[in-house]
């Protein structure tokens, strides 16, 4: 059992911009995997301020996104955020989609279980098989939930929605992130 499975994990809250943070861990996960002829590009990316964990956070992004570039030969990746808002509550809605080898239906009952593996062929994609264990285990310790939709050989969609707050009184949620990265990718 995960040591976070019994509350053990501390989630520390504070203000981060989602664009910030996403454009960061995308952008060196890109640059990680150079190699690999793939870059995962950003299709919609809210800039505003949220209280959450921004450490936690960018384990999850990063974590979904090294599986994403390791299970796919060809082809795209595509990070789509987004919030929702409501009178009680607030979501932070994070879609990583790959046109990788994907998941069969068995195994995706499985997948967020500690050591399960997913073979690409004949060959062992390098890991230790914790990677989305921890993933769900972030997630659930920030009151989240997280989903896949995978078919072989067409690719997989992990989605993860948390509950945030969101700094609605944010003078740079009229700025985009383009405005203030330069470029997004």
């Amino acid at each position: 059992m995960l040591k976070f499975d019994n509350g053990a994990l501390k989630i520390n809250k504070s203000t981060i911009n989602v664009a910030d943070l996403v454009t960061k861990v995308v952008n060196d996960c890109n640059a990680k995997y150079t190699n690999k002829n793939i870059d995962a590009s950003v299709v919609n990316l809210p800039s505003v301020n949220i209280n959450t964990d921004g450490i936690r956070l960018s384990q999850i992004l990063e974590n979904l996104l090294t599986n994403a570039f390791k299970y796919t030969e060809q082809g795209s990746i595509t990070v789509d955020v987004s919030t929702n808002q409501s009178h009680h509550s607030s979501y932070l809605h994070i879609k990583i989609s790959d046109t990788g080898i994907g998941i069969d239906k068995e195994k995706q009952k499985i997948i967020f279980q500690p050591f399960v593996r997913i073979e690409n062929g004949t060959s062992l994609i390098p890991g230790s098989g914790m990677g989305l264990a921890i993933v769900e285990g972030i997630v659930k310790a920030m009151d989240g939930k997280i989903s896949v939709i995978s078919e072989p050989g067409k690719g997989s969609i992990f989605t993860v929605s948390i509950p945030v707050e969101i700094n609605s009184n944010d003078s740079m949620t009229n700025s985009s992130p383009i405005e203030r990265h330069g470029r997004l990718l």
